[in-house]
Order: structure tokens, then sequence, then C-alpha cells
């Protein structure tokens, strides 16, 4: 089967649509920004940027989620048996690019997690941000039989949830931590729990059902 080619002038007009709003967000709140700045911006028609998109937060979406696919590739999944065993190739202690993203955007980031941001732009972000942790992070380090004490997708509704509460909290409290010390708090709350966190003697055959 012969793979199909990139369409060139598609990833070009995309590249001058997301480049045209990521430049206008650095002079403007994000509600003051129309279509119309987009295109004119881009130099292209209305016409063209609904030919790709249904609205600035589609085009605004797509743009973020390019750059988290790209991160995300930097840090290939664990399985079960190399965390267990302690042999996978790369430091989860160290993955925090996600977080350094964050920072060096952190206006941005203010501005859409802000009352002047869009609901419907964060929705997008959470519902990605559980597919990855499902898709990347939780099935690999399923047990094989798929038998694990929770849902999935209910950890991963969870962890997206918390992970964006942490990166507004982050925002709101002016980066006082680095991004390495809140990926290695964020993982260490993800692996552990807030029983451990709040060195609670806690058993998990306490839990009422």
């Amino acid at each position: 089967m012969t793979e199909k080619k990139p369409d060139r002038r598609k990833e070009r007009t995309f590249q001058m649509l997301s480049g045209a709003l990521l430049e206008l967000l650095k002079e403007r709140d994000y509600p003051n920004i129309t279509i119309q700045d987009i295109a004119d911006r881009a130099n292209v028609s209305r016409a063209t940027f609904y030919l790709h998109f249904k609205d600035k937060d589609e085009l605004l979406f797509k743009s973020m989620e390019r750059i988290y696919d790209q991160l995300s590739a930097e840090y290939p999944p664990v399985t079960r048996d190399e965390f267990i065993n302690k042999t996978y190739t790369h430091n989860m202690d160290n993955s925090q690019s996600e977080y350094t993203h964050v920072a060096a955007n952190a206006e941005f980031y203010k501005a859409m997690f802000g009352t002047h941001g869009s609901p419907q732009f964060m929705q997008m972000v959470r519902a990605y941000l559980e597919n990855v942790t499902r898709e990347h992070v939780l099935k690999p380090l399923a047990p094989q039989d798929g038998k694990t004490l929770l849902p999935l997708d209910f950890i991963a509704a969870f962890t997206a949830g918390a992970e964006i509460g942490v990166i507004n909290w982050w925002l709101d409290n002016d980066l006082q931590y680095s991004p390495e010390q809140i990926n290695q708090m964020m993982t260490s709350m993800c692996m552990f729990g807030m029983a451990w966190a709040l060195k609670l003697p806690v058993d998990p055959n306490d839990i009422p059902t």
C-alpha cells in the first residue's frame, strides 16, 4: 500500500494560520481576536480559514496539540515490565518538558486558564490529556489481563483534571517552583497518592466499598 504523501499546501496554510494566532495572542486577549484578524495576519481569506477550521478554538487546539505531541514523543511509554524491573531507558523524574514549555509560555497559559480564556478550548485540552494518559501511560503500565483496581478511564480523567489544576495553581503562584520540582511533585502524587503525601497510615483494605 502506497503511503499517502503529506499535503504541503494544507500544511503551509496551517502553519500560517497557527503562527498568526500565536502572534496575535501576544498583542491582545483571546476573546478580542476575530477570525478576520487571524486571516488578515496570515494573509489569507476568511473562506480559506473555514476550509480548515470551524472556529479559532479548533485552530488553537490543533496548534497546541501539535506542540504536545512533539513533547510526548521525546518520552516513549514505559511498559509494566520495564517499570517493575527498572529497566526503562529514560529517567521519568527528568521528563519535565511539558512544565518547561508552560513556564516558557506562562503569559499565554495565564490568559487561557483565566476568566478571559475559552471553556471550549479547555475542554479540548482536558479530553486530549485524558486520551494521552490512557493510551500512552496507563495501558502500557496496566496488567496484561486488563484487570485494574479502578477503571482506566477514571484514572485518566482524574490525572488529566489534576494536571490542569496543578498548572493553574502553579501559574497563580507565579511559578514559585521550578518545572523539575512541579514534575517531581506531580509524579509523586500520581504514583503514591494523597495518603502518602499527608503521611496517613492508610490500608487500601480499609476503604469502604
